[in-house]
C-alpha cells in the first residue's frame, strides 16, 4: 500500500504511521554465541513492542504497564514531539521467515523456543493464516476474515488480568514483507517484471549494459551477440537480497525502529535513521531491560564480533 501510494508521505499527520520490528530469532542465531545473550522469545519481544507502541500514541494504560514490568523508553523531549506527529497504525515485523523452520538445530530447549516462535508469528501476522500460508495471494474473504478477526480483537479494552498474553487481543496488526510479498508481487507477475526492467526511453532499449540488457530481448539467438530473454524470472532468483532490501526500506522509513543490537543489519538500519534525522525514534529489545533507546542519540556503536 505505502509503494502504491504516490502521495505517500512521512511528514507529520498523515495517516499510514507504524513501528518497525526486527525480531532476530531465527534457530541459527539462537544457537550462535552473538544470540545466547539476546531476549530470544517472540511473544515477548512482539508484547513489547506493541507497548511502545501504545506509549508512542500515548494510550497505555498504567496498570498495564506496572504488570508488565514496562518502564517507557521515550524521554521527555521526544514525547513533547510526538503530539504533533502522526499514531502508529500498524507493526511491521522484518524476520526470516525460511530461516525460522530449522526446528531441528540446538538443545531440546531451544527447539522448543523455536517452534513456539514459528507458531507465534504464524498467529499473529495478518500477512499468513495460523497454517503459514501466505495472505497475500488468498481470497479476498481469507484476507477479510484474519484482518476483521483482528480489529475486533484490537477493540477490546484491557483487562486487569496481568497475563502478558491478553496483550495480543489490544495491539496494532502485525504485517510482514519479506519473501511472501516479493514472491506473489514480483516473481509470479511477469507484467510487472517487464515493467519494471523496461526502459523509459525507447534508445535506452538498446544500450550494452543495464537491466534491460540482460534480461530484455534481443535478437533471435541465430547470432553470438543476440541476448535470450530469461523473463519470467525463476522464483527466488535474487536470492534473500530483494526481500531484505524491501524490509530494509520499510524499516529505515519507519516512524519507530525497534531492531537488536548484536544484528548488523539492525546496526545499518539504525545508522542511516541516525543520518536522516530519526535517531531519537531508534531503540533495541533487550532481555533484561526491555525496550531501551540506542545510546549516543540513536547511533549505534560499530559492528563486531559477539
Amino acid at each position: 500500500e505505502f509503494q502504491q501510494q504516490q502521495t505517500y508521505s512521512h511528514k507529520p499527520g498523515h495517516n499510514h504511521g507504524y513501528i518497525a520490528l526486527h525480531a532476530r530469532i531465527e534457530p541459527e542465531m539462537l544457537t550462535h554465541k552473538c544470540g545466547k545473550h539476546m531476549e530470544q522469545n517472540l511473544t515477548t519481544i512482539l508484547d513489547l513492542t506493541q507497548l511502545l507502541s501504545l506509549d508512542y500514541n500515548g494510550i497505555l494504560p498504567a496498570p498495564k504497564a506496572a504488570a508488565m514490568n514496562y518502564t517507557s523508553p521515550i524521554d521527555n523531549q521526544l514525547r513533547e514531539k510526538l503530539q504533533k506527529r502522526r499514531k502508529l497504525k500498524a507493526n511491521f515485523i522484518a524476520v526470516g521467515r525460511d530461516g525460522m523452520k530449522d526446528f531441528e538445530r540446538g538443545t531440546a530447549k531451544l527447539k522448543a523456543i523455536a517452534r513456539h516462535n514459528w507458531d507465534t508469528l504464524n498467529h499473529r501476522s495478518i500477512s499468513y493464516d495460523d497454517a503459514a500460508n501466505e495472505l497475500f495471494t488468498s481470497s479476498l474473504l481469507k484476507k477479510e476474515q484474519k484482518t476483521q478477526q483482528h480489529q475486533k480483537n484490537s477493540s477490546e479494552e484491557f483487562t486487569n488480568n496481568n497475563n502478558s498474553s491478553n496483550l495480543a487481543s489490544s495491539s496494532l496488526p502485525i504485517f510482514e514483507c519479506g519473501e511472501g510479498w516479493v514472491e506473489h508481487a514480483f516473481y509470479s507477475n511477469e507484467m510487472r517484471q517487464r515493467k519494471l526492467f523496461k526502459p523509459s526511453l525507447k534508445q535506452d532499449e538498446t544500450k550494452p549494459y543495464g537491466l534491460y540488457n540482460r534480461y530484455g530481448f534481443h535478437g533471435d539467438g541465430s547470432n553470438m551477440d543476440d541476448h535470450i530473454p530469461i523473463l519470467p524470472l525463476p522464483n527466488n532468483y535474487f536470492g534473500d537480497i530483494l526481500p531484505s532490501l524491501m524490509s530494509f526500506w520499510l524499516a529505515v522509513n519507519a516512524d519507530v525502529f525497534v531492531g537488536a543490537m548484536k544484528s548488523s543489519w539492525s546496526n545499518d538500519v539504525w545508522t542511516v535513521r541516525y543520518f536522516q534525522g530519526k535517531g531519537d525514534r531508534n531503540f533495541q529489545y533487550t532481555r533484561d531491560r526491555g525496550i531501551i533507546p540506542v545510546i549516543n542519540n540513536g547511533l549505534p556503536p560499530p559492528h563486531g564480533n559477539c
